[in-house]
């Protein structure tokens, strides 16, 4: 059987802690019904979280 899914539960696995302080964020629209808000701050978090990504693989925080 499949256990529940909880997003408060997935939200405190984000590695990055940048990225898990921005997600709350989103989190924090989207319970307070600010749906395009939280729609907005999902997207900024994912391009975080990719540039975060790709810093770390240039073993570098000037690259981009």
């Amino acid at each position: 059987m499949l256990d529940e899914y909880s997003i408060e539960q997935r939200a405190s696995q984000i590695f990055d802690a940048r990225n898990r302080e921005y997600f709350s964020e989103v989190l924090s629209c989207y319970t307070a019904g600010k749906y395009r808000s939280a729609f907005v701050m999902l997207r900024s978090v994912v391009v975080c979280d990719l540039l975060f990504k790709i810093q770390s693989f240039n073993g570098s925080d000037h690259g981009i």
